[in-house]
């Protein structure tokens, strides 16, 4: 063959593999997104998840052109709106704001809930982490959590502990707490955070585990005393306080979390499309500062990744459930 012709074969073959590449590019080729894309909050507006998903939507829409709006859809801790999600057709035009609730610790509560979290929807990816706090009324006289353990296991059963309702992520996260420390605390519910916190804040409960971004302004102020850090490592908000498991409880690791999911069947074209995009929005500087001042951490990463922590964290949450014998209708 001559080196004319081989200069033919070789353009011709790389204009085989462009137009290969055509086909195979992400959804973004085919026009997506065409049409406004329905981002479900599953909780009420300008709750944790609801702020995070503005501040996302926003970015979104002016990244990729298109036009993302956030429904908030709340009932029933988070199931309600992540159901309707399972449901809608998967064509990358419903999205939902998936938290830990929902996926990981619904499912083994709620008897008939009406959506498999594995088989139902398609992770897209984690967008910020938030470890929760070990908070107590400064009247207790708690300096350290080793202090709660002593006095929980000097009289068993008489230090109450606040939650935002039986089955909330406060309430499950304390009776993981409870069980690897050995100790018998009462549960007393409430009917949202605001109430639980405002029951701590007069000393009618005595402790509980709560979010950052929600504990932060009563522990800097000293109207809460923060005993320990729920995750693995200490927290860039209050670099102070210890965690759990440098506290005396090794391996110990509870962290909330929130991400993105769309139903299951969703092309994966344009799953990878939209992982792309908000990886690249929460690595912004703007987006990443405004998450930050809410005391999130941006995370994001791949969908494969995303999935498997989703199904970690359903075992670790299914088995904390099971032992402490909690079942809602």
């Amino acid at each position: 063959m001559s080196i004319r012709l081989r200069k033919l074969a070789a353009v011709a073959a790389l204009s085989g593999l462009a137009a290969l590449a055509l086909l195979c590019a992400p959804a973004r080729a085919a026009g997506y997104p065409s049409k406004p894309v329905r981002v479900i909050v599953p909780f009420a507006p300008g709750q944790a998840s609801d702020l995070v998903a503005r501040v996302l939507a926003e970015k979104l829409n002016k990244a990729t052109g298109g036009n993302f709006v956030v429904e908030n859809r709340p009932g029933a801790g988070g199931t309600l709106g992540v159901a309707m999600a399972a449901k809608a057709p998967p064509d990358g035009y419903t999205l939902v704001v998936a938290t830990i609730g929902p996926l990981s610790q619904a499912p083994y509560l709620y008897p008939n809930l009406g959506y498999s979290p594995v088989k139902d929807l398609a992770p897209i990816t984690d967008l910020a982490l938030t470890p929760t706090v070990l908070v107590a009324n400064p009247a207790a006289g708690y300096r350290s959590m080793q202090d709660l353990i002593a006095k929980a296991k000097a009289a068993p059963g008489t230090i109450n502990f606040a939650s935002a309702g039986a089955g909330s992520n406060q309430h499950i996260t304390m009776e993981l707490f409870k069980s690897r420390a050995g100790i018998d605390l009462v549960h007393i519910p409430y009917k949202g955070g605001a109430e639980s916190a405002s029951a701590l804040l007069a000393g009618t409960v005595t402790v509980m585990f709560d979010a950052i971004p929600a504990v932060l302004p009563n522990v800097k102020s000293g109207k809460y005393t923060a005993l320990a850090i729920s995750s693995a490592q200490r927290s860039p908000f209050l670099p102070d306080v210890p965690t759990v498991a440098e506290s005396g409880l090794p391996g110990f690791d509870a962290v909330g979390w929130m991400g993105l999911a769309a139903p299951a069947g969703t092309p994966a074209p344009v799953l990878d499309y939209l992982n792309e995009k908000v990886r690249a929005a929460l690595a912004d500087p703007d987006v990443s500062a405004q998450l930050k001042a809410m005391a999130f951490i941006p995370d994001g990463m791949s969908r494969a990744h995303f999935a498997e922590m989703i199904r970690s964290e359903n075992a670790k949450w299914r088995k904390v459930i099971h032992d402490a014998g909690i079942h809602l209708q």
